[in-house]
């Protein structure tokens, strides 16, 4: 019914063997193919790609019921022939066409070629090497030539050591501190990579894990000075991997730190091929008597929000399930409430505080800083917390951000929830004396974050 009538099917076999693992890729890559000839929500495309063995017929499928078993990544193998007693024999859930006398004729001399390659010398005494077993020393080589200049835009006078040693050489300039201390964090930014690899924009999600850490850090009273950066991969591709380091080059650059090393693994096997997963480290410094660690805060202490701009980097499993499978939205598809496609709302970068938030921090204003990620306002409050202390928050303070109205509405999700998986639309939230509430509020309007008194710190038995 979705693809109208007078169809035209071919079945196609390939001479190239592959392994049954690699079903999985195959048929995501077809998936791609057939969206790009969908139009007005209906396929004029069906690709069933699947492998033919010695013993059986497997297709791969997004559907899953009971006959069928879970690959990965969302796909599931169908066995649609098992071949006994000389021919290919249908199962009582096998598609009609792959009963057809001709079309299974057509898969017995498949088999048969599969057979006779296998039987191949050239096939079985091919050279081993490290590329065909998945890892291309050379495209990772051409991907460190193309970023080379990117990652040297962010390096400064402590920078010691060129690009590409087996370590980065950072000098510590110490003369302005009388104590210093050394502050490091880590971090991924989760889910929200699948957004990226589904919309094929990769420069964004390097700014959100700079972001993400100067951000974590900067709870600590902390101003970054160095960033180290891992990316992950099936399948390594060179111009990928620049638009990657150029998202950690121009966040390095906004924060001023350098993006000192890294490294790039290709793990076939591990990970599927279009598949990525990022990982940083960032070391930053710290005058010790203006550590931030939350010993400060006491009774009568304000929090002050600023506010975040959607997701930030947090969430996005759940905001994953409840648009793609629930709504049945794609990437591409225009939400009016936010005025964006889903795609633009959902890649939109973390904000970075560090600018707005650490001249209060030098001045000695704030007792304490929450950054606003997994575990929601609470959780990230109460990790500043004594036993003796807890946080009251004036949750009609603010609007929700509608991405969050949305994502409450379509899966039916509960407040407290809400509350404990994303920020609702408060990225940072400061904690400080009454008295120097005011004084933030003032130095902060300048920066656009509309920072407000959203909550107030009580004894825990009052």
């Amino acid at each position: 019914k979705e693809m109208g009538k007078n169809l035209k099917k071919r079945f196609l076999s390939f001479t190239e063997l592959i392994y049954p693992d690699e079903i999985t890729s195959i048929k995501i890559k077809t998936n791609e193919i057939e969206k790009k000839f969908t139009e007005k929500g209906k396929r004029k495309v069906n690709i069933d790609p699947g492998y033919i063995s010695e013993s059986k017929l497997i297709l791969a499928t997004t559907k899953n019921y009971s006959h069928r078993i879970y690959l990965n990544n969302g796909i599931y193998g169908d066995l649609h022939l098992i071949f006994k007693n000389g021919r290919f024999n249908p199962q009582p859930w096998t598609y009609p066409d792959y009963k057809e006398k001709f079309n299974l004729s057509f898969f017995e001399k498949v088999r048969e070629k599969y057979k006779d390659d296998l039987k191949n010398d050239n096939l079985l005494e091919q050279k081993i090497t490290y590329k065909s077993s998945g890892v291309d020393i050379d495209e990772k080589e051409k991907s460190m030539e193309l970023v080379k200049p990117v990652i040297k835009e962010t390096y400064n006078k402590n920078v010691l050591a060129d690009f590409g040693k087996f370590g980065g050489f950072y000098h510590l300039d110490i003369k302005n501190y009388k104590d210093p201390v050394i502050v490091s964090s880590v971090d991924g930014v989760g889910t929200k990579l699948k957004i990226a690899v589904l919309m094929k924009k990769h420069d964004t999600v390097g700014v959100d894990l700079v972001n993400h850490c100067v951000n974590d850090i900067l709870c600590c009273g902390a101003k970054p000075l160095f960033f180290l950066d891992y990316i992950a991969s099936g399948k390594l591709k060179a111009n990928t991997i620049l638009e990657i380091i150029k998202g950690f080059s121009k966040g390095c650059i906004e924060n001023k730190c350098v993006l000192i090393g890294g490294e790039t693994a290709e793990m076939p096997g591990y990970y599927e091929e279009g598949e990525i997963d990022l990982m940083s480290k960032i070391v930053g410094i710290v005058e010790r008597e203006k550590i931030i660690d939350g010993n400060k805060i006491k009774k009568g202490d304000v929090l002050i929000g600023l506010r975040s701009n959607g997701l930030h980097t947090n969430g996005y499993s759940l905001a994953r399930k409840v648009f793609f499978e629930i709504a049945k939205f794609n990437i591409d598809s225009y939400i009016e409430e936010l005025g964006l496609t889903l795609g633009e709302e959902l890649i939109k970068t973390h904000i970075s505080y560090l600018s707005s938030v650490y001249p209060l921090v030098e001045n000695g204003l704030i007792n304490g800083i929450a950054h606003i990620t997994g575990g929601g306002i609470h959780g990230n409050v109460s990790r500043l917390l004594s036993n003796e202390l807890k946080e009251e928050i004036f949750w009609d303070s603010w609007e929700w951000l509608p991405v969050f109205k949305i994502i409450q509405k379509i899966g039916k999700i509960e407040v407290e929830e809400m509350r404990k998986t994303f920020n609702l639309g408060i990225g940072l939230i400061l904690i400080t004396s009454k008295n120097n509430s005011q004084i933030i509020l003032n130095r902060l309007e300048k920066h656009n974050l509309n920072a407000k008194i959203i909550g107030i710190i009580k004894k825990s038995d009052d």
